[in-house]
């Protein structure tokens, strides 16, 4: 994708957030953002939340959704994925944090957590949490 970018210019100063953008001919527009950015669009941090209780259900059924089987790793590891995926979502982003106070997240987190099972809760995962702790701790919520 290529664009001819100016700025446009008032009083002689520039202003970072307004650019003029010619498309040059053959390209399509796109737009790209970070997925912390746009969580809010389908509804805030809180949608990955039953991802944990899917750690669960795959710890029911034995079986991914494709058929193959889980091994105790995998399942360990959906656990701690979906909680450093929380915690990078919050880190340094003020209305995904809002959004997370707001709902009662933590609480909910919390909640869920209770259901996953004792063995899925390893070194990795309480280190995935302390890192969501210091996340909330440094944010002030």
């Amino acid at each position: 994708m290529l664009f001819n970018v100016s700025p446009i210019t008032s009083h002689h100063q520039l202003d970072k957030n307004s650019f003029e953008a010619a498309v040059i001919g053959g390209t399509q527009l796109c737009s790209r953002r970070l997925l912390q950015q746009i969580i809010y669009c389908v509804g805030g941090v809180s949608v990955l939340f039953p991802l944990i209780t899917q750690c669960c259900k795959f710890e029911k059924d034995g079986e991914s959704a494709n058929g193959a089987p889980l091994t105790q790793t995998m399942r360990e590891w959906v656990t701690t994925e979906v909680i450093e995926l929380i915690a990078s979502l919050l880190d340094e982003n003020l209305a995904n944090q809002q959004q997370m106070h707001i709902v009662s997240g933590f609480s909910v987190l919390g909640f869920l957590l209770q259901s996953v099972p004792p063995r899925q809760l390893n070194l990795e995962t309480l280190s995935a949490l302390r890192h969501l702790f210091n996340v909330v701790s440094n944010s002030g919520l």
